[in-house]
């Protein structure tokens, strides 16, 4: 049985929520230049944005080829 992924967020998913509830919803790509040239790349934030999704920290809304 696959363990379930801890609800807590990191410290990288706390950056990213604070964009989200600063700004609104956003796409992966908004995310990442927001974040700033030090931060993870595209694939990254893509990467923990889905872990968030994983943990029910965020929704995700496909449009079009945008995540």
């Amino acid at each position: 049985m696959a363990k379930k992924p801890s609800s807590k967020p990191t410290p990288a998913e706390v950056e990213i929520l604070g964009i989200l509830w600063q700004h609104g919803p956003a796409t992966v790509r908004q995310v990442h230049d927001r974040l700033g040239p030090d931060r993870p790349g595209y694939t990254g934030v893509l990467k923990l944005m889905q872990n968030m999704f994983a943990k029910e920290l965020v929704r995700r809304q496909a449009v079009d080829n945008a995540h």
